[in-house]
Order: structure tokens, then sequence, then C-alpha cells
């Protein structure tokens, strides 16, 4: 099964699970995966090349690398700065991406590869989350989803 038609499938299990939430604190602590995995579907693209495996392991260590301070910086309350704060939304979707198109052309270090791109997708979706919540869309389009508005 390939990357889209992976998250196609992921995406229709997260919905129902999600339409069970009654409460945007539900829905916040929903299994990351199931809270992120829409956030592919939203901005698909394709990565415009083939990495080399070498390619490939150098990105998926450095990227889990900040992904993985930003995760500290957050369990350590602010402290300090998120390092892939400065990676944009678009670019955090693309080392998402790009980490699939790596599980396929190095499929033993495939489960590092998916890591890496689930916890890019959630720090992207914590983003959206936090917009939502900050300009206070996040129980309006609870409210409306309930409704059935989709």
């Amino acid at each position: 099964m390939d990357a889209r038609a992976r998250l196609t499938f992921v995406f229709l299990c997260c919905t129902v699970l999600l339409a069970q939430c009654s409460t945007a604190q539900e829905w916040a602590n929903a299994h990351r995966v199931d809270k992120a995995v829409s956030l592919q579907l939203i901005y698909w693209q394709e990565v415009p090349h083939a990495p080399t495996v070498e390619q490939c392991r150098a990105d998926q260590k450095l990227w889990f690398s900040k992904l993985s301070d930003d995760a500290k910086a957050e369990e350590a309350e602010g402290a300090r700065e998120p390092v892939a704060h400065s990676v944009s939304f678009r670019q955090l979707n693309f080392w998402s991406l790009e980490m699939h198109e790596c599980a396929k052309i190095d499929p033993e270090s495939s489960d590092l590869y998916y890591k890496t791109s689930d916890d890019a997708v959630v720090t992207a979706n914590n983003r959206l989350v936090h917009f939502l919540d900050r300009h206070n869309l996040l129980s309006q389009f609870l409210a409306e989803d309930a409704q059935g508005k989709r």
C-alpha cells in the first residue's frame, strides 16, 4: 500500500474516532496520529525528486533531531524557543512526505522514517490547532462539525 492509500485509510479511521469526541479537550487528547493524519490530506504534494538512501538517512537524523528538541522544549514548558519553530508549515509537510518516499526506497529503516514523518505532521497539526484556538475558531469548527456541516 503506498503512502497516499495508507493516509486515506487512516484518515477515514480517524474521522470515525474524532467524531466520537464531544469536547475540544477530548479532541485535543485524541491519539496523535488520529488528529494529525488529516493534515497530510489538507496539504498533499508530491516529492519532486527521488532521494538517495544516504540523503534519506541524513535528512531523517537531522529532522528527527529538530523535532525531538521541540518536544523537549515543550516538556520544559517553554524554557527555550523550539528548534522547528522556524520551519514553515509547508516545510514540515514536505518533511513528512519525503520521509514516506524514503521508507519506500530504504525499507529497512522505514520505522524511523514513519516516526519522523508522524512527528513532523503532529508539529504542523499543533500549529493549526493553536491557530484555530488563538482565533477562537476551534469551538466554532467543532460545533459546525457536530451539526454535520462539512
